[in-house]
Parts: structure tokens; sequence; C-alpha cells
């Protein structure tokens, strides 16, 4: 992978923001989530999302390490890479985010602070060990995660 592939096809995202915006929000335990039912599994924007991020990931160097890759348009986790993921873990042990779709990570109040962070500094930054906004859906229930801007 390399980033001059990434710069032809994001255009392929760029009316994702739109499309988020003025979605339907509602609540599920502590969190705030965004409908983007038709929208984050539109298999135009997901494709193109798989291939990159599978490239990423693998190229990285960082397997068990870089175990999920994400696209939060809005602020709004849309696209994620594996969705269900068993390779970096024992077997038994996998994280799905499926139920993460739709997060919206600067209304979440536990995630709002470091969500909003990379965008006001320009740089990445760490959040974690949290709890994952999937709930009882993956065996795998904390992450570090870094966001970038």
């Amino acid at each position: 992978f390399a980033m001059s592939e990434l710069v032809k096809v994001v255009g392929k995202w760029y009316d994702l923001p739109f499309k988020i915006e003025g979605t339907q929000q509602y609540n599920k335990s502590t969190s705030v989530f965004n409908n983007v039912t038709g929208i984050c599994d539109d298999p135009a924007y997901v494709d193109p999302f798989v291939e990159i991020a599978s490239s990423i990931k693998r190229s990285s160097g960082m397997q068990k390490i870089l175990v999920n890759v994400q696209l939060a348009p809005s602020s709004v986790l849309c696209l994620t890479y594996p969705k269900n993921n068993t390779e970096d873990f024992p077997p038994g042990v996998y994280l799905d985010t499926s139920g993460a779709i739709g997060l919206n990570l600067f209304d979440t109040p536990n995630r709002a602070e470091s969500s909003k962070a990379p965008v006001k500094k320009q740089e990445a930054t760490i959040q974690g060990p949290i709890k994952l906004a999937q709930g009882n859906l993956s065996v795998v229930d904390e992450a570090l995660i870094v966001r970038y801007p």
C-alpha cells in the first residue's frame, strides 16, 4: 500500500459525510449511534475500503497489533476492516466490529474528548484501554485506540 493509492480512491468516500449528517441518532447503553443503514453497508463504499484497509493491515508489519482499520466520516464509525477478526487472536477469541457501526465518536461522552483531539491537534492520539462500544458481540472487549486526524 502506498499513500498515492489512497489519494487516487479517496474520492470514493467524498459524499459519505453529507449522507451521514442528519441521519437519526439513538442511544444504546452509554453510547450515541447514528442510523447509517443503507449508507455504510453500500458496496460502492465497502468494497474499495476493504481493498485498501486489507492492504494497509497486511503491509503494516503489525500483525496481532493492528487488528482493525476504521473510517469515521463526520465522526460516525462507518467502515471497518476486518468486520470480524479471528486471525489476530488465539483460537476462540475474536473481535466483531459490526455492533460499533454507526457509533458517533463526538457525541458519545466517553469517546468525545479523545476523538476530537486528533482533529484539533492535527496529530495522532492514543485512547485506552477502553470498553468497546459493540458490547458483548466480541470476546475482545477492551482496546487501545489510535486516532488520526
